[in-house]
């Protein structure tokens, strides 16, 4: 979020030019000098990030307009003619989380610690639509969860998904150029496509190139953190988190334990997807 409103800050004062009447700008406005002290107080810690819906954010918004105001840029689309818009965001929190895998007479419990996790590694997201999330479904491996049939990948091909949760591996696909690695690794692309199929929910492999761009150990603090969505009824269906029910991400043994009696290992599939499509099959286990 602070890297993000940075550039988009510095954006807005670098682009000015373009829109404000030529003599209303003037070399020391657009000065090394006058930028770096924009984004000093943009910047500063009393701010506090500049969250959404924060008074950080709020002074920042505020500030921003003020100084485009002063170089005579005309409002676009702001609300009465001002250079703000106010935007409907819906906030949501994991309050509690409490997850078993099932198997013919035996139950494992999976993760049952608030707020997120009762072992080092499972990690369960909350839903931005939803209070409640009641899930009871088979699990579906899908290798890393493609349909890309453009490129000759369909990892759903073949595999009766719906209404079941699919078990996808995380992260960048390590055999594909960079640009499409990284949309098809993407959470988002792989929450999508396995929506697409039917699935309900999705549980993610932490693989070690997730490893070694983000640790583990920081996935459970992410899960904790409020997240905002967009709260009109048409871009809730658009929501990321909003399209499967359930979320889940297993590292080490909890990913082991999804794949006991499976036909091939948590262990064994990570390291195939390294370097190719890894075909898919039904998981013996619920969640």
């Amino acid at each position: 979020m602070l890297r993000f409103l940075l550039l988009a800050a510095v954006a807005a004062f670098i682009a000015a030019p373009a829109y404000a009447q030529p003599s209303d700008i003037t070399a020391q406005d657009m000065s090394a000098r006058t930028i770096k002290a924009h984004m000093a107080l943009l910047a500063d810690d009393l701010l506090e990030g500049r969250e959404a819906g924060t008074r950080g954010e709020a002074i920042a918004a505020r500030y921003i307009a003020g100084e485009f105001a002063r170089l005579g840029l005309k409002p676009a689309a702001g609300h009465d003619d001002s250079y703000l818009q106010p935007v409907p965001l819906r906030q949501s929190a994991l309050e509690r989380a409490s997850v078993e895998l099932v198997r013919p007479g035996r139950r494992d419990p999976f993760s049952a610690r608030d707020p997120f996790s009762a072992r080092d590694d499972v990690v369960v997201f909350g839903s931005g639509r939803e209070a409640v999330i009641d899930v009871d479904a088979d699990m579906v491996f899908v290798g890393h969860g493609i349909s890309a049939p453009d490129r000759g990948i369909d990892d759903f091909a073949g595999l009766d998904v719906e209404g079941k949760i699919v078990a996808v591996l995380g992260g960048p696909i390590p055999f594909l150029p960079s640009a499409e690695a990284a949309y098809y690794g993407d959470t988002g692309t792989k929450r999508r496509m396995a929506a697409a199929a039917g699935a309900i929910g999705i549980v993610r492999l932490w693989t070690p190139a997730n490893e070694a761009r983000v640790p583990f150990d920081m996935i459970g603090d992410f899960a904790t953190l409020p997240s905002l969505g967009l709260r009109t009824p048409t871009t809730l269906d658009d929501d990321i988190r909003g399209l499967l029910t359930a979320s889940v991400i297993v590292n080490g043994e909890a990913a082991e334990l999804l794949f006991e009696g499976a036909p091939r290992s948590a262990a064994d599939v990570i390291a195939a997807g390294e370097t190719g499509p890894v075909p898919g099959f039904p998981l013996p286990a619920r969640l």
